[in-house]
Order: C-alpha cells, then structure tokens, then sequence
C-alpha cells in the first residue's frame, strides 16, 4: 500500500473521531435519514410509481413495527431509533404506474438499531476518541517520517535519475533510428527489426533495474509504516467487533421479500431456533466485517433469521429459502389480475444482528403472533 491513501484512511478515522458528537450513537450505526425521509415522503413515492394503496401500507406497517420495537426497548430499558428504510421500487412504464389489480406483492424495508448496553457504548465511544485517534495519529505520523526519510536519501534520487538518464537516451534512439525501422518492416528485413529490437530492449533493461532499485529502497523505507498500519487494522476491527457485539443489536424487516439467505460462505446455521414461525435458524459469522453494505448481514457475529408467511419448506442449493408467492410466476407479471393485492402482506424477513446473549433477549419479547397475524391468510 502506498504512503498517500493510507495516510488519507488514517486522517480519516481521525477526522471522524473528533466530529464523532454529531451523532449520539457514533460509532455505532447512526440513522440514514437521507433514506428515511425519501421513503416516508409520500410525493417522492408517487413520482417512483408507487400507489396509494401501498403508501398507506408501509405507513401502518412502519406504525405497528415501531410500536412492538419501542415496547421491546422499554421492558429492557434499552435505547432504540430507526436506523434506515427503503419503500418498494414502483412497478410501471413509461411514467405510468401498473394499475392496483395486476401489481406484484409491495416490498418494504425498515431497520432498528437497540442499545443494548449504555456503559459498553460509552466506553466505545471514548475508546474511538481517544485510543484509536492516538493510535491512527501515531501510524499517520511514521507514515510522514518515512516519506521524509524517502525524499532525504540521495541514493533513492540517484537511481530515479539513472532511469530517467537511460529513457532519454532510449526516446533518442528511437527517434534516430524510426525511419531505418520502418524501412526494415516495409521490406521485410528482419535482422534489421531484430537489430533495432535488441538495442531498444537493452535500454528497457537499464531502466527497469534503476526503477526496481529505488523501488526495493522505498520499500524498506516504509516497511516498518506498513506494518504498524497492519496492526492498527487488526486492532480496529477485533475492538471495533468487541464494542458492536456488546452495545447493540440491528433488527431488519423485510415485508413481502421473496428470498432469504441462509448458509453463503460467510454465515452458517448452527441452530433452529424454537419459534412460532415459518423457519426460525440462528446464524453465525466466523469472519465479521465492521465495513459492511447494509443488507449483507455480515458485521455481526451471530444473526437470528425468522421467516413469517408461506416459504417453501427446503432451501435450494445456494441456501436460499423462496417465498411461496413467488414460485407462481402469474404472482409476478404485470397483466394478471393477482388474487392476493399488492398491499397485502405475503412474507415477512427477520433478521436480529448481535451477540447471541442479546439476540436471546430479543427474540424472548418479541411478540411473534402479532407478526403472524400481520400475514394474509390465503
């Protein structure tokens, strides 16, 4: 890794540090309001071709959702917001929206973060301040000596100018010597090609030695840089895991998803949960990740996923399990009069991100029958 992007990441985590108060749960994830306000936005909805009906759908939807998630916050005296939310992607065309009869199922997304713990997000967060701040301004700060130590040394200069020496003289060469080539390709005067290719590779082999020298100087010069940065990686990502599994937990509902994940690689099922539901699996994460896109489910070490409503029974072979609906693809199109509205709930995708302790006190008050009773009863 080069000295200037890393120094930029590490001026980041930094910078970040310092502002960290513009949010009162940073580190832990803030709310994307961006997102909310775009998918609660009811203008912003119609002009993406989304109807009334399923307007007002997602609107009581994300009603009852923040009810049972604040009578959940409130019995274990947790903290609790809404993290993000996405409303479904309109179906028409041509700036149309599919008449209510034939639109497939409405897909909506909400998503709430729980503090779980205050005293371990306040030693997250003074942590992230100061520890981490100090550590990164240390590597920043080795990274800037080596680049000093690398401009001051005449040696590394001395090769860079030998390179540029030798290219000179090869762009002279071949300007010398350009008709002469041409000459030989036109006429078929392969010794003579070979001539002018073995002088011109002669030059390349000069200037790829001085480059590769300086190149071997720089890198001893930054190889003790690099390796602190190496460690400060480590160390950000095991805390950084440490203080998330032990602050929060992230809980994703997904209304009327037609497919969900199991085992892909990175997360394994190690149990079936004892739920009320369709299929109830407890998910692990050997490798999590802290930089993760939303909707990946991987910065977590363990995952809770509950499916509710009509799912085929086994999963395929990617370990996917898929919505009942949408094994009929009638269910789908835009031309069939659909037996089941559009604004009526078919499936709904749990997912509960955290430690296996917290994930436990979760799903303990979750009041599964009312999600249940949310599904249309075909």
């Amino acid at each position: 890794m080069k000295a200037f992007p890393v120094l930029l990441l590490l001026l980041c985590v930094i910078t970040k540090a310092v502002h960290s108060q513009e949010c009162t749960y940073f580190p832990a994830d803030c709310p994307q309001t961006g997102d909310i306000e775009a998918a609660q936005d009811s203008d912003a909805c119609i002009n993406n071709l989304v109807v009334a009906e399923e307007i007002m759908m997602q609107n009581d939807l994300r009603r009852v959702f923040t009810s049972m998630m604040n009578e959940i916050a409130r019995n274990r005296n947790w903290d609790v917001y809404e993290y993000t939310e996405e409303s479904g992607g309109g179906v028409g065309s041509n700036g149309k929206a599919t008449p209510y009869p034939l639109r497939r199922p409405y897909q909506y997304l909400i998503s709430f973060n729980f503090i779980v713990n205050k005293d371990s997000l306040e030693a997250w967060q003074n942590w992230y301040s100061n520890d981490l701040k100090n550590a990164s301004e240390k590597v920043a700060d080795s990274y800037k000596q080596s680049a000093s130590n690398a401009s001051e040394d005449k040696s590394t200069q001395e090769y860079f100018d030998s390179a540029m020496y030798y290219s000179n003289l090869k762009a002279k060469y071949m300007s010398d010597h350009a008709a002469e080539y041409q000459k030989a390709i036109l006429g078929g005067d392969t010794k003579a090609q070979k001539r002018y290719e073995d002088e011109s590779k002669k030059y390349d082999e000069r200037i790829n030695a001085f480059i590769n020298r300086k190149n071997d100087k720089t890198e001893a010069t930054f190889s003790a840089s690099k390796s602190q940065y190496s460690n400060l990686e480590t160390y950000q990502h095991k805390n950084t895991i440490a203080f998330r599994n032990g602050s929060t937990i992230r809980v994703t509902l997904n209304v009327n998803d037609y497919i969900a994940t199991a085992n892909d690689g990175d997360k394994k099922v190690v149990k079936q949960l004892g739920t009320p539901t369709t299929i109830g699996l407890l998910l692990h994460n050997d490798s999590p990740n802290e930089h993760e896109v939303f909707g990946q489910y991987l910065r977590s070490t363990d995952i809770a996923l509950l499916l509710f409503g009509k799912w085929l029974p086994k999963p395929d072979e990617s370990h996917n399990y898929h919505s009942g609906y949408f094994a009929d693809k009638k269910n789908m199109d835009a031309v069939t009069v659909k037996e089941i509205p559009c604004d009526r709930v078919q499936t709904i995708v749990l997912h509960i991100e955290g430690s296996q302790k917290y994930v436990n006190q979760f799903l303990q008050l979750l009041d599964m029958q009312k999600l249940n009773s949310l599904v249309v009863k075909e």
